[in-house]
C-alpha cells in the first residue's frame, strides 16, 4: 500500500466544499423543476415527474405545478376548471425569438410525429411544409400564446439573443409566488444556457442565471419527427428521425431569483438569452402580468391590393397581392402578421415576398397556407414588402373579393385606419354574359342601361350603381 499523505484529508474536504459550492451556484438560485404539466393534447393532458406521459400531437401548455402550487398559462383556463384542477390564474407568452438569428448550415426542427392525427413521414402534406419558407425560430413561438409543446428547435447555435423593450410591469410581481419565466428542454440535456436582464447600457441588472437540465426530473415526453431544414432556402432536406422519443423537462424561475428588486426593476430594458449550442426548446415564456414587451408605436399601411385570375367568370387559378409599408418616420416595425382573407374554394399553391430594402433575409417573411397568414420579422422605416399568394380554384363566388389585414404582435400602431384593405374584382366582363364591359350597355345585366344607372354609389356599398344588382341596398 502506498503511504497516505497527511494532507489528503484536508484536500478531500476542500474538494468536497468546492463541489458543494458549484452545485449551490447552479441550483440554489431559485430554479425550480416543474412537477406537473397540463396540456390540451387529446382534449386534456396530464403528466407528472412521478408518471411521465408521452404525447405525439399538438399539445399547448395549459398549466403547470411547481412547489406544490398550480398555475394556469391563460391558454384555456376553462379546460382546467372542467377537469377539476385547482389553480392560480396566470398569463404566459413565449418570447418572440426573431427570424434573423444565427443559423447553422442545417437545423433540426421537431414536430409531433402524429400531428393532426396524421403520421409525419416527410410527405408533401406534413405540417412543417405548410410554411414557406420554413423559419426554424418560429417553432419556439408557435401555438396558443406561443406555448406549443409539440414543436421545437433542436441544438440552437450558440449565440446571444436580445429581446428589446422589456418592462417589469409592477414591483409587486417581484416577490410574489407566481413564476415569471418558464424554460423548456425537449431534447437530451447538454450545456448551460444563460439568462439575464440588462439596462440600456448593457449592464446586468441583478444577476445572470445559468440553466442546466442534467439533474432536472423528467415531466413528460414527446415522440418526434425531426426534420433537417436548410435555413438558406427554408426547405426540408431530409429527416433526422421519425417517431423518435425525447424527454420533456421544465424549469420555472422568479424575478427575485435574478436579483431583481423593488429598487432596480425599473432599470431593466432588455432580456438576454445566451444559447449553449445544445439548446433544445419548445419555448421560453414569460409571465405577461409581470413582464411586458413595450415597443414604441409604428405605422403599418396596407395598400395596392390586387386580384388577378385566368378567367374571372370561371377561374381555375387566382392570385392575390398586397403591399405593406412602414409609414413610421422613426420606428422599425417588428413582429407583425398579415392575414389574407381569400374566398372559400381557393387553396394557396405558392407564395412570394419582395422587400423594397436590399439584403433582407428570405426568412423575414413566411406564409402559412393552413390559415393564409404571413409572419413578418421586421420592416425598416419607409420600406415595404409586396406579398403574393397564388391559388388554385375549385369553386368561386363572383366577383372575387380579398381582404388583407396587418396586425402587430407586440407593437401598437399609430394609425389603425390604414391596416386593412378590401377589394373585389370582376375582370373585364362584370356580368359574365360574354360581352366585355367596354362594349356592354348593361354591365350588371339588371335590365337597366349603364347610362341610366350612372357611376354613383347610391347605397354606399362601394360598388358603382351600373355594376350593382342592388344599387339601393334594399
Amino acid at each position: 500500500m502506498l503511504p497516505i499523505s497527511s494532507n489528503a484529508p484536508k484536500k478531500f474536504f476542500r474538494s468536497l466544499i468546492l463541489i458543494c459550492i458549484l452545485h449551490f451556484s447552479l441550483f440554489s438560485n431559485g430554479q425550480t423543476a416543474v412537477s406537473t404539466v397540463y396540456g390540451d393534447n387529446g382534449g386534456f393532458y396530464t403528466s407528472t415527474t412521478a408518471v411521465p406521459v408521452t404525447y405525439d400531437d399538438s399539445n399547448n401548455l395549459l398549466g403547470f405545478t411547481v412547489d406544490g402550487a398550480t398555475y394556469s398559462t391563460g391558454v384555456n383556463d376553462a379546460t382546467l376548471t372542467a377537469n377539476n384542477i385547482t389553480y392560480t390564474t396566470g398569463n404566459f407568452v413565449s418570447f418572440p425569438m426573431p427570424a434573423s438569428i444565427d443559423y447553422k448550415p442545417e437545423e433540426l426542427i421537431g414536430i409531433g410525429t402524429n400531428w393532426g392525427g396524421v403520421s409525419q413521414n416527410n410527405n408533401a402534406t406534413d405540417y412543417i411544409k405548410t410554411f414557406n419558407p420554413i423559419v426554424p425560430s418560429h417553432f419556439v413561438r408557435d401555438g396558443s400564446n406561443g406555448l406549443e409543446l409539440a414543436t421545437n428547435f433542436f441544438n440552437i447555435e450558440s449565440q446571444v439573443i436580445i429581446y428589446d423593450a422589456i418592462v417589469i410591469n409592477q414591483a409587486v410581481s417581484i416577490n410574489d409566488a407566481m413564476p415569471d419565466i418558464i424554460v423548456t428542454q425537449t431534447g437530451d440535456p447538454g450545456n448551460t444556457d444563460k439568462f439575464k436582464f440588462i439596462d440600456s447600457a448593457g449592464v446586468i441588472v441583478g444577476s445572470e442565471i445559468n440553466v442546466t437540465f442534467g439533474n432536472v426530473a423528467i415531466v413528460g415526453g414527446t415522440d418526434w419527427t425531426i426534420y433537417r431544414v436548410n435555413p438558406a432556402t427554408g426547405t426540408v432536406s431530409n429527416t433526422f428521425g421519425i417517431n423518435t422519443y425525447r424527454d420533456l423537462r421544465v424549469l420555472s424561475i422568479n424575478l427575485s431569483d435574478f436579483g431583481i428588486t423593488t429598487s432596480n426593476f425599473n432599470q431593466v430594458t432588455n432580456f438576454v438569452h445566451t444559447t449553449s449550442g445544445s439548446t433544445d426548446i419548445a419555448f421560453t415564456a414569460y409571465n405577461y402580468d409581470a413582464i411586458k414587451i413595450l415597443l414604441p408605436a409604428t405605422d403599418l399601411e396596407v395598400s395596392n391590393s390586387m386580384i388577378s385570375a385566368d378567367d374571372f367568370c370561371a377561374p381555375t387559378t387566382a392570385t392575390f397581392t398586397t403591399t405593406i409599408t412602414n409609414k413610421s418616420a422613426t420606428e422599425l416595425s417588428k413582429d407583425f402578421e398579415v392575414d389574407f382573407t381569400i374566398p372559400v374554394g381557393m387553396t394557396a399553391t405558392s407564395n412570394s415576398a419582395v422587400f423594397s430594402e436590399a439584403g433582407v433575409s428570405p426568412l423575414s417573411a413566411s406564409f402559412n397556407n393552413t390559415n393564409n397568414t404571413w409572419t413578418i420579422d421586421n420592416l425598416s422605416v419607409g420600406e415595404s414588402v409586396t406579398l403574393t399568394v397564388n391559388t388554385s380554384v375549385s369553386t368561386a363566388s363572383f366577383p372575387i373579393s380579398f381582404t388583407a389585414t396587418a396586425t402587430g404582435l407586440f407593437q401598437p400602431d399609430s394609425d389603425p385606419s390604414n391596416n386593412t384593405q378590401t377589394i373585389s374584382e370582376a375582370g373585364e366582363d362584370n356580368d359574365c354574359d360574354g360581352v366585355k364591359d367596354t362594349d356592354d350597355l348593361d354591365d350588371d345585366n339588371d335590365g337597366i342601361l349603364d347610362s341610366d344607372e350612372g357611376t354613383g354609389d347610391f347605397d354606399g356599398d362601394g360598388i358603382a350603381n351600373y355594376l350593382d344588382l342592388d344599387s339601393d341596398g334594399d
